[in-house]
């Protein structure tokens, strides 16, 4: 994973926060609606989430393909250091699943820097509250084809994303 000129600044950022006992989840989620930018071909595009388990989300973006490790991670110390609006303040939380081993492999010996117990374990095992997680995942999903739509329409016109 070569490292990217913001991932020190933000790990230093994310040392200094306090840690709560929060889960939180990241997907990168397949979205169930196709799109068409203009002069572009349909795609279904990749959005990629993080929340809690009240089900607020920390963090979302849209793209066309699956985030690669380092800019997930990128991704999960701006969640930790900034997250969005109704989200809460920033802060590290206790236990973060991922939804690929390839992640959870490639990113923990990262986040292990950054100075505090944080477990990483594998998305959606079999646990009852990783059925809860599920739930409210995928009620949140189902809004989303206007949120991908609205987002990707601005991407491609050179505004900011949602």
């Amino acid at each position: 994973m070569a490292p990217n000129q913001d991932v020190p600044a933000l790990l230093e950022k994310a040392s200094r926060l306090r840690q709560t006992k929060e889960t939180w989840e990241c997907a990168s989620l397949l979205a169930r609606a196709w799109i068409t930018p203009s002069q572009e071909t349909p795609c279904r595009p990749y959005l990629l989430l993080i929340a809690n388990l009240a089900g607020k989300v920390l963090f979302s973006h849209v793209q066309k393909q699956p985030p690669e490790a380092e800019k997930l991670l990128e991704y999960l110390l701006q969640a930790m250091i900034r997250p969005e609006l109704g989200a809460g303040r920033a802060r590290r939380p206790q236990v973060i699943y991922l939804d690929d081993e390839d992640y959870v492999t490639t990113l923990t010996p990262a986040l292990g820097r950054v100075g505090y117990s944080l477990s990483i374990s594998s998305f959606f095992a079999d646990s009852s509250e990783d059925k809860a997680i599920r739930g409210t995942w995928f009620r949140w999903a189902r809004s989303l084809p206007r949120v991908v739509e609205h987002s990707v329409r601005n991407t491609a016109s050179g505004q900011p994303s949602l």
